[in-house]
């Protein structure tokens, strides 16, 4: 897994794949974290060459707290390929609830 952001919501956002059983393969965001608490390689911009290619095989969550951002990004990256849901083993959902989309 890829993510895309790689600051506060990001960081939980790992512990939620993590918990999930998904490891994660680096992170994609402006410029490289001098903060890095995960050790994650950094593959450069979504739209990078290396970034697509890592997100072909190992899917992608974009990890950006902000919502128009978060939102400005689905919409281009969507159309090659859909966010992975990020949901945590203990969240107690109820049945009748149907997970609709990608990237939640």
């Amino acid at each position: 897994m890829v993510l895309i952001g790689y600051s506060g919501h990001a960081y939980v956002v790992y512990g939620i794949l993590t918990a999930a059983g998904m490891s994660i393969d680096g992170y994609c965001d402006l410029e490289e974290k001098q903060y890095n608490p995960f050790n994650l390689v950094y593959l450069g911009k979504e739209n990078a060459d290396k970034a697509k290619e890592q997100i072909k095989q190992s899917g992608v969550f974009i990890a950006v707290g902000d919502n128009r951002i978060r939102k400005k990004i689905y919409d281009d990256i969507s159309v090659h390929c859909l966010p992975a849901n990020a949901i945590h083993p203990s969240a107690i959902i109820d049945l009748s609830v149907i997970i609709k989309g990608q990237g939640i």
